[in-house]
């Protein structure tokens, strides 16, 4: 007896400690939060103008844009850890390569296979410019070949890729004008264009015709049987947002539209329903806002989530780049609140609406320093995202979970 009142004592005492602990937990951290936010685990700033993309892998990033004289491609290898340099990669980490003697040169788009990376981008020749593509080993940066536009009319702006091709958009120059919006499938092994696709291996399109029309594509992705691929029409006054839908095979048209008004769509994802898209429009006297959309794989928008349009400010505040993990998107692109910034957005990929638990009520507005800047492009690995842009500067943000537990008190 003895025995059994001196344990329902000791029950008590420890039910009470955990009672107060619970109660200080909650006094002190405040009401349950599922997500925190750590910015800055590290930032890097380095030599060049531009990160465009950013792709990752188990242990690296693998970063493409312009060098600081804004002349030839910048590619680095970096450590996911730290985002420190792995110089195992090129020159210390650094590829610098397809310098121009004629002017600008960048590398828009990378995408990895786990052995090779494949670079998308364009070196001004004389007087057009000439798109670029190179095949470079993961390991250590090495060349395997390079290809693209032999008679330099164009630019290549994105690249998807699946086992054995690529699949490449950009614009044709003509007369001075982005005259054709353009889609060209490549094999890997050797860069050469597949002459059973399109014409000859290239696809071109042309929505707008006239003096100096503007046709290009700026985001491809594919699924197994098509090529959905986004960019603007129009003229250098006005733009539309543009979005279509080709045979992975034959590159036949299976359907476009043509979306926002005076505007454009920069990038794009897709899951298994929807594609995602973002882009800005153009809302009059210079204020641009962030469009974001849903669209079915038929290409007309969504039911419940259509488009969302996000307008930070009365600037001009563009959406630049996306990704989808499992039921959230996140969208980065700059806020031109006060001063050039960048601007990173959690939405929730059912209705679009912002997520609360991220950042600042759903959104991360960073200053980037002197000058400002914009995000280009963000990418994912475990618990952390990474952003790039101008300046040269790649960041991590990294989403911390804190698990609160309420005590339930039963009486025994």
């Amino acid at each position: 007896m003895m025995k059994n009142q001196g344990s329902r004592a000791l029950l008590c005492i420890c039910i009470t400690i955990v009672a107060y602990l619970t109660f200080m937990l909650t006094v002190v951290v405040g009401a349950p939060t599922p997500i925190t936010t750590r910015l800055g685990d590290w930032v890097i700033e380095g030599d060049g103008f531009a990160i465009y993309d950013i792709k990752t892998d188990t242990q690296y990033l693998y970063l493409i844009g312009s060098d600081a004289s804004r002349n030839q491609w910048r590619i680095e290898k970096r450590r996911i850890a730290d985002g420190s340099l792995e110089p195992s990669f090129g020159n210390g980490g650094v590829v610098l390569t397809k310098k121009s003697a004629f002017g600008s040169a960048s590398a828009y788009s990378v995408e990895i296979d786990g052995e090779f990376m494949y670079v998308a981008g364009y070196s001004m020749g004389y007087p057009d410019p000439c798109g670029r593509i190179e095949k470079r080993r993961l390991t250590d940066g090495s060349l395997i070949w390079s290809g693209g536009d032999e008679l330099c009319l164009k630019i290549y702006y994105d690249i998807a890729i699946d086992s054995n091709y690529m699949y490449v958009v950009g614009t044709r120059k003509s007369g001075g004008s982005n005259a054709y919006a353009i889609i060209e499938k490549r094999r890997l092994s050797d860069g050469a264009l597949v002459t059973s696709f399109g014409s000859s291996g290239v696809v071109e399109y042309q929505y707008y015709s006239g003096y100096q029309p503007v046709n290009i594509l700026l985001g491809v992705v594919i699924d197994d049987h098509y090529i959905y691929a986004v960019g603007t029409t129009g003229f250098s006054s006005f733009k539309y947002g543009l979005v279509m839908k080709r045979d992975i095979h034959t590159g036949e048209s299976a359907g476009e539209q043509r979306g926002i008004d005076l505007g454009e769509y920069n990038n794009l994802i897709a899951d298994s329903e929807f594609i995602y898209v973002v882009g800005y429009v153009n809302q009059g006297s210079g204020d641009y806002a962030w469009a974001i959309e849903r669209r079915t794989k038929n290409l007309s928008y969504a039911t419940g989530f259509g488009q969302v349009v996000s307008n930070p400010s009365s600037g001009q505040d563009i959406a630049n780049a996306l990704l989808i993990d499992g039921n959230s998107l996140y969208v980065a692109g700059n806020d031109m609140g006060s001063g050039l910034r960048w601007r990173i957005e959690k939405r929730r990929a059912g209705d679009g609406a912002l997520d609360s638990s991220f950042g600042e009520g759903g959104f991360m507005v960073i200053d980037v320093g002197e000058g400002g800047g914009s995000a280009f492009t963000i990418a994912k690995k475990g618990n952390c995202i990474y952003v790039g842009g101008t300046p040269w500067r790649a960041q991590s943000i990294c989403l911390a979970n804190f698990i609160y537990m309420p005590l339930v008190l039963r009486n025994y």
